[in-house]
């Protein structure tokens, strides 16, 4: 590699690569070594959620299996709860400054996440899972709301991951956490319109009425036009595109209904028409 003219491969990649070897145990290590640099949020969008874009794309090109991206996703969960006992706050955090190589910029962190007190929310936030993640589509969506569930954890605000064969029909359609007030949809798709998401919403709102919608939208998150022009086709509440966005939405919303809420800067949310 040192010697040849192919170009290292970046970091996504090298991730990518253990998730096709279903090589848990090299992946988690990749991210340990990462979170002496970053954040978990900011490691999670910045390099396991970049890998989950390059299988989508080749499942797009019919290149990866469903049976392989079940298999990514179970390797991602293992990465997941290996991660689990690291707390979601920058290395800076701690007082240690980040040894970085020469000419190697300051990695590019996110504002902190708030944290939030179970105890100060009103009663219809303190269920057992006031938020709920949904894969969309695919093993590759669940992949993602497992990250996504883990950070809303660790901010104080409990979240359940939905399994896809639970909401992949309609005839097998199966919800356990009617009472959640938030719902994360987790999508990776980016070639069409996605009426999939539209319809599943749909099914949702008859059960959970009262329930907001957040569209995560993972495949588009440098076309801010293009996440309002889903977000009205789908008709979600919210809309994100990464998993910094989409937390941050969540733990605003819970903060906004706190009986004592504390200071904490709100995200600009797009309310549905």
């Amino acid at each position: 590699m040192l010697l040849g003219d192919e170009p290292a491969l970046e970091l996504e990649e090298r991730f990518y690569q253990r998730l096709l070897a279903g090589d848990a145990t090299e992946a988690s290590d990749i991210s340990e070594h990462e979170l002496t640099k970053l954040s978990l949020s900011a490691y999670y969008d910045a390099v396991p959620m970049k890998a989950l874009v390059l299988a989508q794309r080749d499942a797009a090109g019919g290149k990866l299996s469903g049976e392989k991206q079940a298999e990514i996703r179970d390797t991602v969960e293992e990465v997941v709860d290996a991660m689990a006992e690291f707390d979601d706050k920058s290395p800076t955090e701690d007082g240690a400054a980040v040894e970085l190589l020469p000419d190697q910029p300051e990695p590019e962190e996110a504002p902190d996440l708030p944290y939030i007190e179970a105890k100060g929310l009103p009663a219809a936030w303190r269920v057992e899972h006031p938020v709920l993640c949904i894969a969309s589509r695919s093993a590759l969506d669940e992949a993602a709301s497992a990250m996504l569930a883990q950070l809303l954890q660790k901010h104080g605000l409990s979240a359940r991951v939905q399994p896809f064969t639970d909401v992949s029909s309609a005839k097998g359609f199966k919800i356990d956490a009617q009472d959640a007030r938030i719902v994360c949809l987790s999508y990776f798709g980016a070639t069409s319109s996605p009426v999939h998401v539209r319809y599943l919403i749909r099914r949702l709102r008859r059960v959970m009425p009262s329930t907001k919608f957040v569209a995560c939208f993972w495949m588009l998150q440098a076309d801010q036009s293009k996440l309002e022009e889903w977000r009205k086709i789908v008709g979600a509440d919210l809309m994100a595109s990464s998993l910094i966005d989409a937390a941050r939405i969540c733990l605003a919303e819970a903060s906004r209904s706190a009986v004592s809420p504390k200071d904490v800067e709100l995200p600009v949310l797009v309310a549905a028409d």
